[in-house]
């Protein structure tokens, strides 16, 4: 089956979470990171991109490396506040719920091999978000 044109920048535009999720942009405040891609993704400014827009986005790339509803479904819910306890978090008592729902997204993005991606990583678009300060590009690798 032939994918859609749509289907095709969606998922070109999609690669960039992964990029930042592995550190190949340089992470300052995180939902305003993540509006930015989706602002690129769609055309319009950042502050017409809500945190519904991203977790939106976020959510299904996590379900398609978890794959199972059970297990997806568990992800969720040790999400909740009152859930934290039971999962080993970086986060302090202070993180809103928005914070500890993206990072933990990223935490997903991040741990997937290359070859485990639906579709080609390419290049990261500095235009998007900034280099990372602290590592050499060319010392980093898409694998």
């Amino acid at each position: 089956m032939k994918e859609s044109v749509e289907t095709k920048n969606r998922l070109f535009f999609d690669r960039h979470f992964y990029l930042y999720a592995k550190g190949w942009y340089e992470r300052t405040d995180v939902l305003q990171d993540l509006k930015k891609i989706v602002a690129d993704r769609c055309g319009r400014g950042i502050e017409a991109i809500g945190f519904g827009s991203i977790f939106s986005i976020l959510i299904k790339l996590v379900y398609s490396h978890i794959g199972n509803e059970y297990r997806f479904i568990e992800f969720v819910e040790n999400l909740l506040p009152e859930q934290r306890w039971k999962v080993k978090t970086s986060f302090n008592k202070e993180s809103t719920f928005e914070e500890i729902m993206l990072n933990n997204c990223l935490s997903v993005l991040s741990r997937q091999k290359v070859t485990d991606i639906p579709f080609a990583l390419g290049e990261p678009d500095w235009d998007i978000l900034p280099k990372p300060a602290s590592k050499k590009i060319k010392e980093m690798t898409l694998k």
